[in-house]
């Protein structure tokens, strides 16, 4: 059976349109374009100049041709678009050839005990072996039980990897990593530096999000619709930012005005916590003061009185002076016999004292007397005395062997003498460990006295009682003379005590009370002076604290106002500066790249007119060269070469001279368009150029 192949044919626009379709580079790109963009126009050959060379009579003319399917509209883009962002999809097998890339796995033939282990089907496949429909083997092929429940089973792939753990390089399939992901954008951001993130970072995020999308759906630079659109855009974009940024600075200005009255805040806490507590060390301070001076004060006042009682004690001295001592001396006083009906008797009769009661006075009572008390009372306490332990140090024992020595050279030569027990005989421990034991005391015996002994000893012991009451009296004399300032003091204030009367209580009592009503109106006084001082001057320093804060907010505000006046100026400036820009841009598109573009094509168009009119003309005059070649060779066969001159003359010299003539003609009208042309283009060119001048220098 006969095949017929059918070829589709291609528009010369597809590579513009067709979404699918993809060049390799731009050169094919740009070829594609200018093959569609030539069928436009087709060339028209001129009869009149069919033979000419000169651009000024052109052999063949343009004219749109007749194919309107590469029409291209001003909104579409000519220029070669290739994928920015690679296909993450490009490694993924799809289509039609799918099913090549899965394969059973390669199990291991084995024995499994259907329940224990997994549901697997389990083949073992070798070259050239093939599995007939009735189940048998063809080949060397096994197939194990099939053992499976349900309607599903799971197929895996077997790859070219290892599982195990000698697997030196993972198996990784193959992707393709997108060119600039957006999480590069968060690479500037670091600890306490945007991390963790807040809603401050995640709103500017977003609003990166958004001008990325604005930027992608931008139209394209293309021509001059799409050049203004774009700008527009741009400048409303801009516009925006500037709005949100003002946003911005605001907010910053009121965390930060925030800020400061927070700190003017707390100073002023601080400096009144301050305040009060030096308003309290002032007032300790003065109550301590007070209590001094009041402490003072009734000191003095104590020793005032004290010496008015001693001035009020001196002159009025009592009469009876040394009236004790009088009393003393008298052996008739009431000291010596007092009266009785004072109550008082005292024990003055020391001759009726028992001296030698009964008991003493026979051994037989004594012993009695001994029996009846205790055996604590009769023996004395046994005092044990510890010897004492010279205690020698060693550099002294050399000193003390020298003057033992000497001391028993000294006894040698003088045995009279008689050494005290101090002498060192032998060293300090040999003395202390030989030294007897201290004996006992014996027991004190009284002997019997005989009478005229005991008369003796009466006589002693009152001769010894009345020497020592003299001797008692003399102290109390001697003591009484050295404190009769302070006897005379204390009997002084206990006769002012006793001879005060009411008024001069009342004097008292009265001036204490004027002391203390003056000390507390002088604290009244001075709780409300301070309170009011206080409120005084913690208003002065609220006054001012609020005209210093009025300042910097009047600063604040004044710098605020250069700064946006500031900012709107250089906002003009730019505005104006991307006016020109702009304006040198489209002018440079408009007259140098169009131009390019045109004198391009032009050129392209002009040579390719030419060199198929160069071809069809040559193919004409070959043709029309065999014409007149058939002619010229009639006319010669005729025999009539003046009128063939003439016909030639005719016919190449006088239209040569006709062409001339008209070229010089067409020259003089062309001279005068181009100098018309030239000078628009020269105007055009100075207003421009004055534009721009008055820009630079109002900028």
């Amino acid at each position: 059976m006969a095949t017929r192949t059918i070829v589709k044919e291609t528009r010369s626009l597809d590579h513009i349109y067709d979404p699918v379709h993809t060049t390799s580079a731009p050169a094919d790109h740009n070829k594609l374009t200018a093959r569609a963009l030539a069928v436009q126009f087709e060339k028209v050959p001129e009869a009149a100049h069919y033979f000419s060379e000169l651009k000024n009579y052109p052999s063949a003319t343009l004219r749109p041709g007749k194919a309107r399917d590469s029409f291209l509209p001003r909104y579409v883009d000519p220029n070669w678009a290739p994928r920015l962002d690679p296909d993450a999809n490009a490694t993924h097998v799809f289509g039609s050839e799918r099913f090549k890339y899965d394969k059973r796995p390669l199990v291991k033939m084995g024995a499994f005990n259907p329940g224990t282990g997994p549901q697997l089907v389990m083949y073992d496949i070798q070259k050239g072996g093939m599995m007939s429909k009735q189940g048998t083997m063809r080949g060397n092929m096994t197939m194990g039980t099939v053992m499976h429940h349900g309607a599903t089973r799971t197929v895996g792939t077997q790859s070219m990897y290892r599982e195990s753990e000698a697997q030196t390089t993972p198996y990784t399939p193959d992707f393709v990593a997108q060119d600039n992901p957006e999480v590069l954008t968060l690479r500037n951001l670091t600890y306490d530096n945007g991390l963790p993130a807040s809603l401050f970072e995640v709103k500017i995020i977003e609003r990166t999000r958004q001008k990325r999308l604005f930027e992608q759906m931008l139209p394209p630079a293309t021509d001059e619709f799409s050049l203004n659109v774009r700008a527009q855009l741009l400048e409303q974009q801009e516009f925006k930012e500037w709005a949100e940024r003002e946003r911005q600075i605001i907010r910053l200005q009121e965390r930060r005005l925030e800020l400061v009255k927070q700190l003017l805040a707390e100073r002023e806490v601080k400096r009144q916590s301050r305040n009060e507590a030096k308003v309290e060390r002032l007032r300790v301070k003065k109550a301590e003061e007070k209590d001094r001076l009041f402490a003072g004060t009734q000191y003095r006042k104590i020793k005032l009185l004290r010496k008015m009682y001693t001035a009020m004690a001196r002159n009025q001295r009592p009469e009876h002076i040394g009236e004790t001592v009088a009393r003393y001396q008298d052996k008739g006083s009431t000291t010596y016999a007092p009266l009785m009906r004072n109550g008082h008797k005292p024990d003055s009769n020391t001759a009726k004292i028992e001296i030698q009661p009964s008991d003493l006075k026979s051994y037989s009572k004594l012993l009695q007397l001994e029996r009846t008390m205790p055996a604590s009372v009769l023996l004395p306490p046994d005092v044990h005395q510890e010897a004492l332990i010279s205690e020698t140090k060693r550099q002294d024992l050399p000193v003390v062997a020298a003057l033992n020595e000497a001391m028993a050279q000294i006894s040698a030569q003088s045995p009279d003498i008689h050494l005290g027990e101090t002498v060192y005989n032998k060293s300090a421990i040999d003395s202390t460990a030989k030294s007897p034991k201290r004996k006992a005391k014996e027991t004190a015996v009284i002997e019997e006295a005989p009478p005229e002994d005991e008369e003796k000893a009466q006589a002693i012991l009152l001769l010894q009682r009345v020497l020592r009451g003299r001797a008692i009296q003399n102290r109390m004399f001697e003591g009484k003379e050295k404190r009769l300032d302070l006897i005379e003091e204390l009997r002084a204030s206990e006769q002012l005590m006793q001879s005060a009367g009411e008024e001069d209580k009342a004097a008292v009592e009265k001036l204490q009370q004027q002391i203390l009503a003056e000390e507390e109106q002088d604290t009244f006084v001075g709780s409300v002076v301070s309170k009011a001082l206080d409120d005084l001057s913690k208003e002065l320093e609220r006054v001012q604290e609020m005209r210093r804060i009025d300042a910097m907010m009047k600063l604040a505000e004044r710098e605020r106002r250069m700064r946006q006046a500031a900012e709107g100026g250089r906002r003009q400036a730019e505005e104006r500066l991307r006016a020109r820009e702009d304006e040198v841009f489209r002018q440079v598109m408009k007259d140098a790249h169009q131009g390019t573009v045109d004198t391009y094509l032009e050129e392209i168009l002009t040579s390719c007119v030419e060199a198929s009119a160069k071809e069809r003309a040559l193919a004409e005059a070959k043709a029309q060269a065999e014409r007149i070649n058939s002619v010229v060779d009639g006319l010669e066969k005729a025999g009539d070469d003046e009128g063939c001159v003439k016909e030639l003359v005719e016919s190449l010299v006088i239209p040569h001279a006709e062409r001339e003539l008209l070229q010089r003609r067409i020259t003089i009208e062309s001279k005068r368009f181009i100098d018309a042309a030239r000078g628009a283009l020269d105007s055009t060119l100075g207003e421009v150029e004055n534009t721009l001048r008055e820009d630079g220098s109002i900028q």
